[in-house]
């Protein structure tokens, strides 16, 4: 016969009640009984001191000052609600009576249309050939080399060559000395 608190073997057989894990009998204890910590050591400075004081601590976070005995059931306590008005919502930051000055204002502002920027490779011939050779030569050794057939090593010569060649050419556009008052494209 099984006993009620019998933890189940893997193989299907009950364990012996001394090769459980240590649990505690439904006799030992109560439901009611709050455990009591144990006293505080007097003396100080020694190992088993310092152990007596960890486990007075531990019973004092163990306890459950809110516990009762009794676990409830049922649903929570609802808190009231107080009737609302159904048209009522909250503030929000355009809730004031504006002015025609402002109203004129905002409409003038939201008609806002920014300028046509300036086409990217338009510009400069020689600026447009060293991004193109410094964007499809990746591209094309990539190509090449995730390809089916084996790359042949002029390809890959020609492929690096156009590379530098691209990125010399963009150091070579760039501007040599910067004026420190000027700022491209103001306006005032």
């Amino acid at each position: 016969m099984s006993e009620p608190n019998a933890a189940p073997h893997p193989d299907g057989e009950e364990l012996p009640r001394d090769s459980r894990p240590d649990e505690p009998d439904a006799q030992d204890v109560e439901r009611d009984e709050v455990p009591t910590p144990p006293e505080e050591p007097t003396t100080s400075g020694d190992s088993d001191d310092t152990d007596a004081r960890f486990a007075s601590i531990v019973a004092h976070l163990q306890q459950d000052p809110t516990w009762g005995g009794e676990v409830p059931t049922g649903p929570a306590p609802r808190e009231p609600r107080f009737p609302t008005a159904s048209g009522v919502r909250p503030l929000g930051p355009r809730d004031h009576a504006a002015s025609d000055d402002v109203i004129d204002l905002e409409d003038e502002q939201s008609h806002f249309e920014p300028p046509e920027p300036p086409p990217l490779l338009s510009g400069d011939p020689f600026l447009t050939l060293g991004w193109i050779a410094v964007v499809l030569a990746p591209l094309s050794l990539f190509a090449t080399i995730f390809g089916p057939r084996p790359t042949p090593t002029l390809w890959l010569q020609i492929t690096a060559g156009v590379l530098l060649l691209g990125v010399t050419i963009l150091l070579w556009r760039m501007p040599h000395r910067r004026d420190p008052d000027h700022v491209p494209d103001d306006e005032v």
